[in-house]
């Protein structure tokens, strides 16, 4: 691993930064409006006037954070199911009051997820070195988990910040020796948590993670930490707005949770066990949009020592997404409005992506006969995402089916079906006749 030292020349480095920010926001721009995949992938979109772009249908919910952050009259937000994710409407809160929710809000979202991926690259830069940064850059700007959801003003669009965030945040909290610092850091990952439910993924791979040095009151200092932030923002929210944590959103969790407390029906339960290989599979591949997956086992197999040769950080957020993934996939039949199950709804598990990255990011640094063949991959890897994330602009069916398997909440071909009803529109491009 490197420490730096051998890191590419300042220019060379600059200049793959400046490209990739190019692209990272382009692609950006470029799913908004009408475009948005996270609206346009479903197939009774919100039309938002005036200008005719598409919102998800749970519009009105995640507007009712900003509603309520901005004083609004009760009524105009209380139905909300999203009140307690108030990092991100928090954070863009000027930006949202300045220029409008949607405008403001996607704004916002542009420079929070330009930030992080510079700051990540600066992360790895440091840590392991340039190669394994400017693949990063790379892999991040042309990464459909960022144009998915940061075309439009949502709490969703701070998910890969927050993972990038949570991933270095568990790298220092595996090197640091000083309480305070554990502390510190510990709770910074809590503040991280109210931004997404990111907590059963990050949580479990810190504690790991202190276990390992055998340190039991570090990791209970730790643990208090990172519930705190989570801890009073629900309090609040209860005691001061009367906002109850169970709700039709969460209330899948907690049914989930209590199937495992009483009897199951033993024949269906095993038929449910019987069919984890596959929906693992399916689940692995389209929670981060197949090819990147696919890239990171191409690694692993051209690596000498394979999944061995994971860093414990690596190590203990794939147990945590692994640990999700058990409880929610492995749970008795249980009767609620949705089943958290299946790869229908893949996008649960997308944190995974920061353990390709970082596996992909320390590979990068080998010296050895394949060393170019891993930049051609990176480099293909990259190329077809790009596709993917201009896929709306371009009508690329690919991206169609893609977007279709990382959530699959209508049937497949919505996304191309309400581009060519609605029209391919970046925000800031209104027609004449809907402006006012």
């Amino acid at each position: 691993m490197s420490s730096g030292r051998d890191t590419a020349s300042t220019p060379r480095y600059a200049g793959h930064l400046a490209g990739a920010m190019v692209v990272l926001l382009l692609s950006i721009w470029f799913s908004s409006g009408t475009l948005s995949p996270y609206a346009c992938t479903f197939a009774y979109p919100a039309v938002l006037h005036p200008c005719g772009y598409l919102g998800n249908i749970d519009h009105p919910d995640l507007l009712g954070t900003f509603l309520m952050l901005d004083g609004a009259p009760r009524a105009g937000w209380q139905y909300s199911v999203t009140l307690r994710r108030v990092l991100f409407p928090l954070l863009a809160y000027p930006a949202m009051k300045l220029f409008g929710f949607l405008y403001g809000g996607v704004l916002f979202s542009a420079l929070l997820n330009a930030c992080a991926v510079i700051g990540f690259a600066t992360f790895v830069r440091k840590e392991i070195g340039s190669r394994g940064a400017i693949a990063c850059l790379w892999i991040l700007a042309s990464y459909p988990g960022i144009a998915y959801w940061a075309g439009l003003p949502y709490s969703y669009a701070i998910i890969v910040p927050a993972c990038l965030g949570s991933a270095v945040i568990l790298w220092y909290l595996a090197r640091v020796n000083s309480r305070a610092q554990i502390a510190g850091l510990a709770l910074l990952l809590g503040v991280l948590f109210l931004g997404y439910d990111l907590l059963p993924f990050f949580a479990p791979a810190a504690v790991l993670l202190l276990i390992r040095r055998r340190s039991l009151f570090d990791t209970f200092l730790a643990g208090t930490a990172m519930l705190f932030p989570t801890v009073v923002v629900n309090s609040l929210l209860d005691r001061l707005l009367g906002i109850q944590l169970i709700n039709p959103n969460t209330v899948s969790y907690w049914i989930v949770v209590e199937s495992y407390l009483r009897r199951p029906q033993w024949r269906a339960w095993a038929t449910l066990l019987l069919q984890l290989p596959a929906i693992a599979a399916g689940t692995f591949l389209y929670s981060n949009f197949i090819f990147l997956p696919l890239l990171f086992l191409l690694f692993v197999v051209m690596g000498r020592r394979g999944f061995r040769a994971l860093d414990q950080v690596e190590l203990a957020i794939l147990l945590g997404c692994l640990a999700v993934f058990l409880v929610l996939n492995g749970a008795p039949p249980y009767q609620a409005r949705w089943q958290i199950r299946g790869v229908w709804i893949a996008r649960i598990y997308q944190p995974l992506f920061v353990v390709f990255l970082l596996y992909i990011a320390r590979a990068m640094e080998s010296r050895d006969e394949r060393n170019g063949l891993r930049w051609g991959l990176v480099a293909a890897t990259a190329l077809i995402n790009a596709t993917i994330c201009f896929g709306p602009i371009l009508l690329n069916p690919l991206a169609d089916a893609v977007y279709y398997r990382f959530y699959r909440h209508s049937p497949p071909g919505t996304m191309i079906r309400n581009l060519e009803r609605y029209g391919r529109r970046p925000l800031l491009v209104c027609p004449p006749n809907r402006v006012g």
